[in-house]
Formats: C-alpha cells, sequence, structure tokens
C-alpha cells in the first residue's frame, strides 16, 4: 500500500482555480475547451447514513459491507484496492491498441470498476478507465503526458474478464496495470449473519467527510469538502457511451442546398478526474476516480454520482462514493 501511495503521490496534477467566490454551474457553462461543455459542478453528498469518504476493507480483511436489498439476506461487497492486473509492453512501431485482464474476485459489483494504467518507468498514472454499471468501460490515457485519447471495453461482473480497446496512437511505452472493484458477497440465503464495519466508519483520518463541494471549469477541478479543505487538479475528457445521431439540412436552393449528419451527445457520460490537497487532519491526500451522469438533449445533466479512492500519504485509505442534488442541474 505505502508503494501505491508513493506512485500516486506523484501523478495528481495540482493547479489552484482562482477565487473562492467563484460560481458553479452544474452543466453547459464551462470554459470551450473541446468536450467540457460537460460541466459536474455541484454538491455531492454520500447516500443517507453514510459517509461520502469511507472505510476501505483491504483485500486481506474479511469485513463486509451490507446494504438492505430485496432479497432475505440483502446485499453484501467487499472492496479491493489496486489489484494486479499485470503489465504490457507498446513501442512506437508496436502500440499497445488493446490492454486487458481479469480481476480475481467475482462476482464484481456492478458500476464498481477502476482500471488504472501507470507508466511502469515513472510510476506516473496515465490512464483511468471505469465501468459504467452495464458493463461497459470508458475513459482516457495520455500520450507523451500531455494528449488525451479515449479507450472503450468491457467488464463481464460474473467472470471478471475486461478488456479496453485504445484509440491510436495507442500507448507506446511499458505499463503497469491495476484494478479497483467490489466483489459480490451477497449471501444465496437469508440464514447468514452478515458483519457490518467498512461502510459505517469514516475512511478519513480526524475529521469526517460527508460531501464535496465540485467546482469545474473546463478541466480544471477543484473540491471542497465539508471542513473546508481543498483538492485541486484536473478532469479527463468527458467520454460518452452512446450518441444520438441527429440530421439536419440547411436551407438553400438548387446546388447551394446542403445536409449532413450532427452527433449531439444523449446518453450516459464519464469523467476521470484527479486532486490533491491537505485534510484538517494534516495529511496530504490525493484522489483519483470519476464522475458518472446522464447528459440530455436538453442539456441538463442528471444521475450525477462520484466515485473513487481517498489515499492519505501516510494515513488511511478510503473509498469515495457520492450522489449530487439532480435540482441544481441547468
Amino acid at each position: 500500500m505505502n508503494k501505491a501511495i508513493r506512485l500516486l503521490a506523484g501523478v495528481v496534477l495540482a493547479g489552484a482555480l482562482a477565487g473562492c467566490e467563484w460560481q458553479s454551474t452544474p452543466s453547459g457553462d464551462a470554459s470551450n475547451t473541446s468536450g467540457y461543455f460537460v460541466n459536474f459542478s455541484g454538491v455531492y453528498r454520500g447516500a443517507p447514513g453514510r459517509f461520502l469518504v469511507s472505510n476501505y476493507s483491504l483485500a486481506s480483511s474479511s469485513t463486509s459491507t451490507t446494504t438492505p436489498g430485496t432479497g432475505s439476506g440483502g446485499s453484501t461487497s467487499q472492496p479491493f484496492i489496486n489489484e494486479s492486473q499485470g503489465t504490457a509492453v507498446g513501442t512506437a512501431t508496436d502500440p499497445l491498441v488493446k490492454i486487458s485482464g481479469n480481476v480475481s474476485r467475482i462476482p464484481v459489483v456492478a458500476g464498481t470498476v477502476s482500471i488504472f494504467v501507470y507508466d511502469q518507468a515513472t510510476g506516473v498514472l496515465i490512464g483511468t478507465f471505469t465501468d459504467n454499471g452495464g458493463g461497459a468501460l470508458a475513459g482516457t490515457f495520455l500520450v507523451g503526458g500531455v494528449i488525451q485519447f479515449a479507450g472503450s471495453g468491457e467488464i463481464v461482473y460474473a467472470t471478471g474478464a475486461w478488456f479496453v480497446n485504445l484509440a491510436l496512437p495507442g500507448i507506446q511505452t511499458t505499463v503497469r496495470i491495476t484494478a479497483s472493484y467490489r466483489q459480490n458477497t451477497t449471501p444465496e440465503s437469508g440464514s447468514s449473519t452478515v458483519t457490518t464495519t467498512s461502510d459505517v466508519h469514516p475512511g478519513s483520518t480526524g475529521t469526517s467527510i460527508f460531501s464535496f463541494t465540485v467546482q469545474q471549469d473546463g478541466s480544471s477541478i477543484k473540491l471542497i469538502d465539508n471542513n473546508g479543505m481543498e483538492y485541486v487538479g484536473s478532469a479527463g475528457t468527458p467520454v460518452f457511451t452512446s450518441d444520438n445521431l441527429q440530421t439536419t439540412t440547411s436551407s438553400g436552393s438548387g446546388s447551394s442546398s446542403s445536409s449532413g449528419t450532427t452527433v449531439t451527445p444523449d446518453g450516459p457520460v464519464t469523467m476521470s478526474f484527479n486532486a490533491t490537497g491537505t485534510s484538517l487532519a494534516g495529511f496530504t491526500v490525493n484522489i483519483v476516480g470519476s464522475f458518472n451522469g446522464f447528459y440530455q438533449t436538453d442539456q441538463r445533466l442528471i444521475n450525477r454520482t462520484i466515485s473513487g479512492t481517498w489515499i492519505e500519504v501516510g494515513g488511511k485509505t478510503g473509498d469515495i462514493y457520492g450522489l449530487a442534488d439532480d435540482s441544481t442541474a441547468n
């Protein structure tokens, strides 16, 4: 874990956003950077009775979580952090255009998978891909440490097998790949008594984290926790998992008239991000995660969630999950 923390500590991009009186809008008013018309600004809170940053059970622990469900035994899951998915080699003449692996603890809880790609030589995080709860993986990776390209693939929850296809020019270096996810440990019958500890304890040292106020301006991200502490960084280009094709015809007559097809994103969208800051307890904190939502044709972004990993350098590691109030969407 200490090694993982050191690696992640080196990858988070810090950048201050100007002015604490900055006014956020959940969709529509981001900078003109391509793709950033989708804006995930807003207040994200943990589910009722839950911390937004909850305690992670390490893979060696037997602790599991319980959530009331329709089955007689409820639903339970156990988190696993940065499980190794091996290495892969890409070169300028033979770049990586596909990566794949298989998580070891199955079945996997839908919507909890994050695949992280690190440059093997530097330890820098260069790619993040998350699942949308329906078996699709989407995200971005960096080429040359600056230019972002998209990747998409699939995860089979029953077997743990996954793959991601990478857009050209692909990855041209040796990479190390890890996966963070939750295993479904729901008992088959309701006769089992399940111990629940990991979701009822805070995942941050000292003062608990119940909410983040997210301020997004283009690719710049700021998260402010309920204690007033700030974590700043950057976001990847929003990735749409479906497109609504609309045909438009321009006005004109004779040879001057023309028609074309415009792609209007309308559906699930995900945006990876990373941020760093100092918690109220004095720990340097690295946050790696993603925002998810549903973008509508009326330019409203609904069903917004935040998920990821809270990593204190020398302290706790937490599981981040929060929901935004759709009434604040434009």
